[in-house]
């Protein structure tokens, strides 16, 4: 979700890009992560009810793997945990006969998606565990920020937060982005020192940490 700055140093930048662009990164490195499933459904066959695909994902979680819009997933916003590993990444994609409506990654904390009610369309858990609704699981704001998706709102207020550049990393680039649905509100990024985003109060939206630490609120 970043682009090349127009500047000649490579300092801080302000970018708005289409989600796409990140899209197309997370698909190379996608290729080395490891996926794992999430929460699992109830064992007892002999009392089975039926339930609607939201029920089913709030009792029990969303399962690795693909899911069919309309079938086994509602439309909705969903969160899924970062499946610990050597190389740990998440991803949430939604497709379908057309190509990709939407793709969310990140290789710590939660990944915050809305599927798209487009029914028949595929969206596929990667690496990811805990896949639940937001609606029935919000969220409470963190003793500490980490990387990954906050929903604004329940976890995490309006208002300006800085984060500093981790540069320990192989690939040395801060990014604060603020997303409602596949639509980016704001979004920041610096490859040194401090990157500072000001978090629209826009209840539902989220707000994404990659690169970063020492995440903390500065108005």
């Amino acid at each position: 979700m970043t682009t090349t700055p127009d500047r000649p140093h490579a300092g801080r930048h302000r970018l708005r890009a289409g989600v796409g662009a990140c899209a197309l990164v997370v698909a190379v490195v996608l290729t080395a992560a490891c996926s794992s499933g999430g929460g699992g459904g109830d064992d007892s066959a002999d009392d089975a009810v039926r339930v609607s695909p939201a029920e089913s994902a709030s009792a029990n979680g969303v399962a690795a793997g693909d899911h069919v819009v309309g079938t086994d997933l509602d439309p909705g916003q969903y969160r899924a945990r970062v499946t610990p590993s050597t190389l740990a990444l998440c991803t949430v994609t939604q497709t379908d006969d057309d190509g990709v409506l939407d793709m969310r990654s990140a290789g710590e904390g939660s990944v915050i998606f809305t599927v798209q009610d487009v029914p028949g369309s595929v969206v596929s858990f990667d690496g990811c565990t805990s896949v639940v609704p937001t609606a029935e699981v919000p969220g409470t704001p963190p003793g500490v920020l980490g990387a990954g998706d906050w929903l604004v709102g329940p976890e995490l207020a309006a208002g300006r937060y800085a984060a500093t550049v981790d540069t320990d990393t192989s690939i040395v680039l801060g990014v604060i982005t603020q997303t409602d649905g596949a639509d980016i509100l704001d979004t920041t990024s610096g490859d040194t020192g401090t990157v500072v985003l000001t978090v629209q109060d826009v209840p539902g939206s989220v707000v994404s940490f990659s690169g970063v630490t020492d995440i903390h609120k500065v108005g």
